[in-house]
């Protein structure tokens, strides 16, 4: 299907965990008590693991403790694991019916024992406070700051900035500015606050697009660096339309958390 943006109406930060959990709990409702999964050809398709993951992503092939943010029913979490043996993943998703998806996915992929879920909304402070020292490699944040109203994109940085050990890596990615949804959103709704990337949806959804400016902005406000940042932009065709082309725009990023002298000596000594 193509993007869109219908007219929008005001909304708060609070609704939207509430939002995701009806949205995941109506997913679900055509499967009874659990999903219907049968080969692990029927998995995969399903799920859409995201193959990008290791290819735009080289040091995960490296990493062996990942958290992720909004990991919803486990499509890149999962992916790692699979191509990642060595690898655990910790899933976060506010919605407790997303990660009864991620569970029975990753039992049907066998990944189960390197696959935990954690309810929480990672802009809290409890989150925060929890996930800080846990001392992650790496951190996956895919399609999901755009959903978080302001301030809560800047305390999910810095939750995840606690949770990473010094020098570890957040793998981004996010719509852009100029992606066809943020066109459309631009002609049919008005901006939520006073720039033009983010927007209250009718349905109660908060969205924004990204350029590798405002992206820097956030992680500089959360203490990290910007390692590498780029918009990509790529063609689609919305076949429901008729077969009418449209732009997908996102960024690609690496956010890093810096390591101070000490706590780099500190590392070479463990080693």
């Amino acid at each position: 299907d193509g993007p869109g943006c219908a007219e929008s109406v005001a909304s708060d930060a609070e609704s939207q965990g509430d939002w995701w959990e009806t949205f995941w709990q109506s997913a679900g409702s055509g499967h009874g008590q659990g999903l219907a999964l049968g080969s692990r050809g029927e998995v995969e398709g399903q799920l859409k693991l995201r193959r990008f993951l290791l290819e735009d992503y080289p040091f995960l092939a490296f990493a062996r403790r990942v958290l992720e943010i909004g990991v919803g029913a486990g499509r890149a979490g999962l992916q790692l694991l699979d191509a990642n043996p060595f690898c655990s993943v910790v899933g976060v998703d506010v919605s407790p019916a997303a990660l009864m998806f991620a569970d029975e996915y990753a039992a049907a992929l066998n990944v189960s024992s390197r696959f935990s879920t954690w309810v929480a909304d990672a802009a809290s402070p409890s989150f925060a406070a929890t996930a800080a020292g846990q001392n992650f490699d790496a951190a996956l944040l895919l399609f999901t700051l755009e959903a978080v109203p302001p301030p809560g994109d800047v305390e999910v940085l810095r939750a995840l900035k606690g949770a990473l050990q010094p020098g570890g890596v957040i793998a981004f990615r996010d719509y852009a500015a100029g992606d066809a949804t943020h066109t459309s959103c631009l002609e049919r709704a008005q901006p939520a606050s006073e720039h033009s990337a983010a927007f209250w949806r009718r349905d109660g959804r908060f969205i924004r697009f990204f350029d590798c400016a405002s992206l820097g902005v956030l992680a500089s406000a959360a203490g990290l660096e910007v390692e590498e940042c780029e918009v990509v932009r790529r063609s689609g065709v919305q076949k429901r339309a008729g077969g009418v082309v449209f732009q997908r725009s996102f960024v690609h990023a690496v956010l890093r958390r810096p390591a101070t002298s000490d706590e780099r000596g500190a590392r070479l000594e463990k080693k």
